[in-house]
């Protein structure tokens, strides 16, 4: 989600704080980032090449499955994505955005039962932006009362969250609830 990185940048929680992966020894995290400008040029071969160097010295760390996920997704492989990130996810139970792009791969590859349970199950710890991430893919995968439902939580928690105003007048116009959007 494009936008929401710029938005999370600036508002980090105790949520993100406590539960970000440990670090990457100098050495691994050059092939991290080698890999992320990689994919962000569009080459896939030279982010695969990088993250089997990472994977080469730290195999089992959380940041190594979730660069694993988005080379396999961005190869067009959603059924490798999703069960590298089902993996990270273990690890990084509190990533919103992690969570839904599992979601995104298992609806890609037929499991929209097990997408919505698992962005039906984010922790109710979550801060106000994580439930925005999630509002955001619940619409996008076309569940507006559950959208809804995130909208209102992340409201609740941060009532100037102009984007999950956005979001709670999108829901509730699509639902057919639009004098109160």
């Amino acid at each position: 989600m494009p936008g929401m990185a710029k938005h999370r940048a600036g508002h980090a929680s105790a949520t993100h704080l406590t539960t970000s992966p440990p670090r990457l020894p100098a050495n691994a995290a050059k092939y991290l980032s080698a890999a992320r400008a990689a994919l962000a040029a569009g080459d896939t071969r030279a982010a695969n090449a990088h993250w089997l160097m990472l994977s080469t010295l730290q195999p089992d760390h959380p940041l190594t499955c979730r660069l694993h996920g988005e080379v396999m997704w961005a190869s067009g492989d959603a059924e490798r994505a999703a069960s590298a990130w089902r993996i990270a996810l273990t690890s990084e139970p509190h990533d919103a955005e992690l969570r839904t792009q599992f979601a995104r791969a298992l609806e890609a590859t037929d499991r929209s039962e097990e997408a919505l349970r698992l962005l039906l199950n984010t922790p109710v710890e979550s801060d106000a932006d994580d439930w925005l991430v999630v509002g955001i893919e619940l619409d996008r995968q076309g569940h507006t009362a559950d959208a809804l439902a995130a909208a209102n939580r992340a409201l609740a928690l941060d009532i100037a969250l102009a984007q999950a105003r956005l979001l709670r007048a999108r829901c509730r116009q699509i639902s057919g609830d639009a004098p109160a959007a």
